[in-house]
């Protein structure tokens, strides 16, 4: 889907969902703790932000479990392709994340996270280079932890 088609999308799901709730992890979160239980963690987050969160009785996930949940789930191999729920959660995930993007693109001008949207693009590549990482850049991650090493020097 093209950005415009998510958002149109998005905010249909949202109208016509019963509940709804999206979750994240901060990059130091990712960094600390890895990037499989930093997402376990903003699903639950996402689960936390459901009004009807005491009332689910299953969970349809993408691929992962959620060990600290005490519900039945179900985990599918490219869920999103699979389950029209769970494409309607990646659609309101994906949308979610680009506007905080947008919103530090504002905080953290020059890197141009409105554009490419976290994304490793060669533009991102040069404002590393020039810039270096910013507060919501992970440490861990390879071209980061290049720049990081290079900085020290």
């Amino acid at each position: 889907m093209t950005p415009e088609q998510r958002a149109g999308w998005a905010l249909r799901i949202r109208a016509a969902a019963l509940d709804w709730g999206v979750g994240f992890a901060a990059s130091q979160e990712i960094d600390r703790e890895g990037i499989l239980p930093a997402t376990r963690l903003a699903a639950l987050r996402a689960i936390q932000a459901l009004a009807s969160a005491g009332l689910l009785q299953h969970l349809l996930l993408d691929y992962l479990i959620l060990p600290a949940v005490d519900l039945p789930q179900t985990a599918l191999v490219k869920g999103d392709a699979r389950s029209l729920s769970i494409a309607a959660a990646s659609v309101l995930a994906k949308t979610a994340r680009d506007a905080l993007l947008c919103e530090m693109d504002a905080r953290y001008p020059g890197y141009h996270f409105a554009a490419h949207k976290g994304y490793g693009t060669p533009a991102h590549q040069q404002a590393l280079l020039e810039l270096g990482p910013c507060l919501i850049h992970r440490a861990t991650f390879a071209p980061v932890r290049e720049r990081l090493l290079q900085a020290s020097r």
